[in-house]
């Protein structure tokens, strides 16, 4: 009875010490004995070791940290100089290159100052940089579920939350209201484009909603994204208070703007910028004439158009076109009514130098900005209402615009285009 109560005491005494031992047990070495009987067991790949190490080194590091801080190690008694206390630790997720781990880190009290580790600070840049990388994971066209799948590849995590989803929405959208409302005064336009697409902006609402969108070429050379707002291009009054909204903010008046030939705006932009070099797209044009060709004429009407957009000089073009409309008025009336109606306009390009027609004969690059707009947004679904979907689209055509290369502007090119503006009066008085 004796031995048995002896050996009960001695359990208890075993149980006792392994408590005390459990509770000095500190979370280096926990991270220290985990690495180790992962190694013996050998059962996870390269990465996987690499994260263990990791937070082994790095917890190791903070600890030691810490008893630097409060000038003594755990569990170290220094009598009645005490003025700073451990109080336990606190749970931080930590992103690496393997990917993330978790660290308890220590807390301190009764000191002036708590603790506050400068190990981590790399790490936390780090996870700065990746919170950055997600808005553009979405610009690029990623949709939500793509950049959380990803994210939780490389993370070892679930990927990209709710709350993450919007907190990367209000900070596309707040650039977005920063970018629309800057200053234009500094931007000296040459040449202006304009263009729309449709976009569905109200998940209730099942008609899309157009946008215009505006770039320049400046006199550096220079192609800059102007302007992303609501309009429609057969409206009048939403062109010219879209581009109101750019003249309001100091943009300049251009030496020569392009678009298409929709009636609403080319009426405010002639309205805008009376004194300006009007521009119809080439590219349009060719293809409302065609439509009203029949189908086995229409590869040699191209070739002869082209010889009348491509003429040496305005005047030669202007020869060329009114030819051609007089020798196939009576067979082919439509189509030649199409093209008598705004010859000159298609033709304006030719007054410009050599090297920069091909850049201001049409609305190309903006419709190829626009179209990878589309089809970034795409996989992207509804938007949440006008401002989520402008913004989205700002942030998309900008990306996508960094792609973009300026135009030669030599000595020669730069004085024949002062002396075409020379022409212009009251655009060479308000320069």
């Amino acid at each position: 009875m004796d031995r048995t109560v002896s050996q009960g005491a001695s359990c208890s005494n075993e149980d006792q010490a392994k408590q005390r031992t459990s509770r000095k047990d500190s979370p280096a070495r926990r991270c220290r004995r985990g690495f180790e009987e992962a190694m013996k067991q050998g059962d996870l790949d390269f990465a996987g070791y690499c994260r263990l190490a990791a937070q082994a080194m790095l917890q190791l590091a903070v600890e030691e940290e810490a008893a630097e801080f409060i000038d003594r190690t755990a569990y170290e008694r220094l009598g009645g100089k005490r003025t700073t206390y451990r109080n336990g630790y606190k749970r931080r997720k930590v992103l690496t290159g393997e990917g993330a781990i978790q660290l308890a880190i220590p807390q301190t009290r009764n000191g002036r100052k708590r603790f506050q580790t400068a190990i981590l600070r790399p790490f936390q840049r780090r996870s700065e940089m990746l919170d950055a990388l997600i808005p553009q994971l979405f610009v690029k066209g990623l949709s939500v579920r793509d950049v959380s799948d990803a994210f939780g590849s490389v993370l070892q995590e679930q990927g990209v939350s709710a709350a993450t989803a919007s907190r990367v929405a209000q900070a596309i959208r707040e650039d977005f209201e920063t970018w629309r409302s800057r200053s234009l005064s500094s931007e000296d336009v040459l040449y202006f484009f304009v263009d729309g697409m449709y976009l569905k902006l109200h998940p209730d609402q099942p008609e899309k909603q157009p946008i215009l969108i505006a770039y320049a070429i400046l006199w550096s050379g220079r192609k800059v994204l102007l302007h992303v707002g609501l309009g429609d291009r057969e409206s009048y009054e939403a062109c010219l208070g879209f581009l109101r909204d750019m003249a309001e903010r100091g943009l300049s008046a251009p030496l020569l703007y392009c678009s298409d030939d929709c009636p609403g705006l080319r009426k405010a932009l002639k309205a805008m910028w009376p004194q300006s070099l009007a521009q119809k797209c080439q590219a349009h044009k060719l293809r409302n004439i065609l439509s009203k060709l029949p189908r086995g004429a229409q590869e040699e009407f191209t070739k002869r158009i082209h010889d009348v957009f491509w003429a040496r000089d305005y005047e030669e073009g202007l020869a060329k076109g009114e030819e051609l409309i007089e020798r196939h008025r009576r067979r082919y009336p439509h189509a030649m009514e199409c093209l008598a109606k705004s010859l000159e306009e298609c033709l304006a390009c030719l007054k410009v130098p050599y090297r920069h027609r091909i850049r201001v004969r049409t609305t190309n690059s903006l419709e190829r900005l626009i179209e990878e707009g589309r089809r970034r947004t795409k996989v992207m679904g509804p938007m949440a209402g006008e401002t989520a979907g402008l913004s989205l689209i700002h942030a998309v055509l900008v990306d996508a615009s960094k792609r973009w290369k300026g135009i030669d502007m030599s000595s020669y090119i730069r004085q024949k285009l002062e002396a075409l503006r020379a022409t212009l009066a009251p655009l060479a008085e308000s320069a």
